[in-house]
Parts: structure tokens; C-alpha cells; sequence
């Protein structure tokens, strides 16, 4: 029996009123639907990462600072960490809870950094530099945040300059570099100090041994356009990478061979593994839907099911814990003015007063047996 379930009727309780789009939707087959939306319109501006801290019972999302999300009542904290305005169009990056060092870490291409913050109060208490500045245009050094909990590391990814800051978290300094070139993405630890990387502009996976320090083997993607988002599956020891074009491979870490490639939305920005479940969300902000792949071995990799949900919500974070997806989004102008960043096409900007959490989770009981 699914853990989501036995929460789904008590998140539609604490989070209403909700909008059309959080009705329980999808045909009477789909396992899979739109829970509710939780309103947040006090928090502005486009975003980043998220993260759920399972024990706190928090999500933090990188946006204009920090913005967190408390998953039992549906209360949200605009600025939980809040950043000074920056010539970033997103100064903060990623967002990581370490709860073996009780600390809380975020991304900050403003200062090239690793910041620490209290976990309590949101305020910052220690600063750790990832590298200086290789470009003036630079505004992802550092932008994954990812913690290697075999290492007790976090590692940083400079997109811009293609590299990784190793930071031990307990004091706070960097104690390491990997120089591995081009622009560089989303980041994955298998806990027994691997990290794989992507690699956008060479379509491709960067293996590297966090103790040494060193780039050990790299996996191509074949078909594969700017992947972006990627996650390991332990039970199977597969890599799981998005493409910007719509593709998500499943890649064994023992020879880098491709054992499956599904088809999804476009313009996803991260791809997300339930372990437990043993399903991947892949969220579409071109598209705005959520791609749901089930795994149930390396040789049986299918499309689940696709969900409806926002134009813009790219990525998300998964509660562990009840099996729920959250996703942020928004609406786009106009009325609002386009926002241009760096390296990146004219975008719209985010209409004020609309920004939101989509929870996607498994039908509630009462609705799948009616």
C-alpha cells in the first residue's frame, strides 16, 4: 500500500482554498494526479532548486534568497534566508538541509560561495568560496548543491567555469577541486563517493571519485540535447538523465551503456528518483506537465503516466516520506516585463501575485475505490 495515499485527504484539508487546476483530475486509470495547489503569493520572482528536509518537515526553494515551505500546514515563508539584490537574475542557486551537521547550505553565484545557515532562524553564519569568477557573464558558479553523505562533503558545481568545490561540512572549507571543462548541470551521488555530473555541451556524464579527486570515466548520451537534471538508482545502479529535448536515459554505471531512453516533456530542468516507489518524476516547463516513469528493473523502464500541470514549473522536490511531488509555479507575462538573463534567450517574467505550489500524489483512497 502506497504511504501517499493515507496523507492525500489531510493535504487537501490543511491547503484550501485550491484552484481548478487542484482538483482531483486525470481519467479513473491514472494513479497519479494533482493534489492541491498551495498559494504563495507573497513570494516572488523566477526560481531555482528545491529540496525537502524529510525530518524538519520543510521544503526550501532557491528563489529571491530562500523560500520555505512548511509540508504540514502549508504555510509559506517568503525570504526565509533573504538575499541582497544582486545583477544575478538568480543569485541563489540550490538549496541543501545536512542534518548529519544540523546546517543548512545554499549556492550563492553573487559571491561565488557556499553559504551556511542556521537551521532555525534562516541566518547565514559562514561563507565558503567555490573559486573566483573566470567570466564576467557568470552566473552559475556555483549552481547545483549536492551532499555526499559518504564523504560527509558537499560538493559544489561551477556550471560556468566546469568544476567542483568540495566543502567538508564541518569546517566550513573547501578542501578540494575536479577541473573537468565545458558547462556543466545538475549533479548525483551514488553514497559511495561517486558523483556523476552532466555535462551540457558535450551530451554527456562525468563520473568522478570524490576521494581522488579525479574524473574516472565519462558516459555519452546519444540523442540527447543539453541534458540537465539527473538522478541515481541504487537498486538497479542505473544514472538517470534528462535532456532538454524531451528525452530521459537510464544509463548503467557499471559500462555507461543505455538501457532505456523514454520519451517526455520538454524544457525539463532536474528529474527526480522516489526510491521507495521506485517511479521518476520528470517535470516539463515548456510542455508544463509531469512525466511519471516507473522502474521495475533495468529491462522494464515504461512511461507511467503524464499529469497536466503549469507552463514554466521546470523542476520540483519529492517528500520521501509521503510520496508527494511539489511544483513550483507561476504565471508569465505579459502584463509582466520580460526578464533578461545571462546566456539565455528574452524571457517573460512572472506575473506578481501568482506564485504557487502544485503537489502531485498518488488519488486519494476514497477516489480510486469510487
Amino acid at each position: 500500500m502506497y504511504r501517499g495515499r493515507a496523507c492525500a485527504s489531510v493535504l487537501l484539508f490543511l491547503i484550501l482554498p485550491v484552484d481548478s487546476l487542484a482538483s482531483i483530475e486525470g481519467s479513473a486509470s491514472s494513479d497519479y494526479v494533482v493534489l492541491a495547489t498551495i498559494p504563495a503569493h507573497h513570494a516572488q520572482g523566477i526560481w531555482d532548486y528545491a529540496t525537502v528536509d524529510v525530518g524538519a518537515g520543510r521544503l526550501y526553494l532557491a528563489q529571491d534568497g530562500v523560500t520555505l515551505l512548511d509540508l504540514k500546514t502549508g504555510a509559506v515563508t517568503a525570504r526565509y534566508m533573504h538575499k541582497a539584490k544582486s545583477h544575478f537574475a538568480v543569485p541563489i542557486h540550490s538549496v541543501v538541509a545536512v542534518r548529519d551537521a544540523g546546517v543548512i547550505a545554499v549556492s550563492d553565484s553573487s559571491t561565488n560561495s557556499v553559504v551556511f545557515l542556521h537551521t532555525e532562524t534562516g541566518r547565514p553564519f559562514a561563507m565558503t568560496r567555490t573559486g573566483p569568477r573566470l567570466r564576467k557573464d557568470s552566473w552559475h558558479d556555483p549552481d547545483a548543491l549536492v551532499y555526499d553523505s559518504a564523504t560527509a562533503s558537499l560538493i559544489a558545481v561551477n556550471g560556468d567555469s566546469g568544476s567542483l568545490a568540495i566543502v567538508d561540512v564541518t569546517t566550513r572549507k573547501m578542501t578540494g577541486r575536479v577541473r573537468i571543462g565545458g558547462k556543466l548541470e545538475s549533479a548525483a551521488v551514488d553514497g559511495r563517493g561517486l558523483l556523476y555530473v552532466n555535462e551540457e555541451e558535450k551530451s554527456r556524464i562525468a563520473v568522478v571519485d570524490i576521494v581522488k579527486r579525479r574524473v574516472i570515466n565519462q558516459f555519452a548520451l546519444s540523442e540527447c540535447t543539453n541534458p540537465t537534471g539527473i538522478a541515481y538508482d541504487a537498486s538497479d545502479q542505473l544514472i538517470i538523465s534528462v535532456c532538454s529535448n524531451g528525452l530521459a536515459k537510464f544509463i548503467a554505471t557499471k559500462d555507461g551503456r543505455e538501457v532505456a531512453s523514454i520519451k517526455v516533456g520538454e524544457g525539463a530542468d532536474n528529474i527526480v528518483y522516489d526510491q521507495k516507489e521506485r517511479v521518476v518524476f520528470s517535470p516539463s516547463g515548456q510542455d508544463g506537465t509531469l512525466s511519471i516513469i516507473s522502474v521495475n528493473g533495468a529491462s522494464d523502464i515504461v512511461l507511467r503516466q503524464t499529469v497536466k500541470t503549469r507552463i514554466g514549473s521546470r523542476l520540483g522536490a519529492l517528500d520521501p516520506s509521503t510520496g508527494n511531488f511539489y511544483l513550483p509555479a507561476a504565471r508569465f507575462g505579459p502584463p509582466a516585463p520580460p526578464l533578461k538573463l545571462p546566456g539565455l534567450e528574452v524571457m517573460a517574467g512572472v506575473n506578481r501575485g501568482t506564485f504557487e505550489f502544485i503537489v502531485v500524489g498518488h488519488r486519494p483512497e476514497a477516489e480510486t475505490q469510487h
